[in-house]
């Protein structure tokens, strides 16, 4: 199995906030509100984009 880590960028977004929507999905006591918090803190001053890395499955 062929996996890269790198650094999260803007393209990423969208499909990175579906994968928390669908991991949440079926968790009882989630509110189904995850994704929404990784974008408040994407968008926060103490938001560090070196430390927002995704795992790419080619």
């Amino acid at each position: 199995m062929d996996i890269s880590i790198r650094q999260e960028k803007g393209a990423d977004y969208q499909a990175v906030e579906e994968v928390i929507k669908r991991a949440f999905a079926d968790v009882a006591i989630s509110d189904k509100t995850e994704h929404q918090l990784v974008k408040r803190l994407r968008s926060c001053e103490a938001f560090i984009p070196e430390l927002s890395l995704v795992a790419v499955h080619e």
